[in-house]
């Protein structure tokens, strides 16, 4: 599935991506949220994507979540977490706006 949104990213040229997790219920461990940021990498994931993530209403298993956010940051690349779509939507589109980020 990774590989798939990664390709799609390319194929779009598109910089902004909203994942919705708000129904989720997280049966991913730490070790593989770990392992993410360097998949990107292999990947050849456009570095200057935006990744808004709307974290479980129910907030269940956020330090994987947290985890992965931190992760992803102190590797280099742009994702934040969100507890309404409407707030993910308003940070990927001020993104957007950033001078030099077409």
């Amino acid at each position: 599935m990774t590989q798939a949104a990664v390709d799609k990213l390319r194929e779009e040229h598109s910089l902004r991506v909203l994942l919705d997790f708000s129904a989720a219920v997280a049966q991913v461990t730490i070790t593989e949220m770990f392992k993410l940021p360097e998949t990107y990498t292999e990947m050849r994931a456009p570095r200057l994507a935006h990744l808004a993530m709307v974290i479980p209403a129910n907030r269940y298993r956020m330090d994987v979540y947290q985890f992965y956010e931190d992760l992803s940051v102190n590797r280099g690349y742009f994702v934040k977490l969100f507890k309404s779509t409407a707030a993910a939507r308003a940070w990927l589109l001020q993104a957007k706006a950033e001078p030099g980020d077409e």
